[in-house]
């Protein structure tokens, strides 16, 4: 398991109360790409806030706690 020292995008956004244009353009595209891997792996993730995303020390993010998930057959 991969360790991200950057807390929550929440914390990020409470902090510095609004992103750059293109830090805001790049957590949109890796969430829509994890999205649809998640979503090709027929995996419906249904707790997206911004507390269960992760940000490591370069910036990226990661979705968490996958509790509510549920599997397609």
């Amino acid at each position: 398991m991969d360790f991200y020292s950057g807390g929550s995008l929440f914390v990020h956004l409470r902090m510095e109360k609004r992103f750059s244009k293109q830090r805001a353009c790049l957590h949109a595209a890796e969430l829509v790409l994890s999205l649809a891997h998640l979503h090709s792996m027929l995996s419906m993730y249904r707790d997206l806030k911004l507390e269960n995303i992760l940000v490591d020390s370069k910036g990226h993010i990661a979705i968490t706690y996958f509790g509510l998930s549920k599997e397609e057959r």
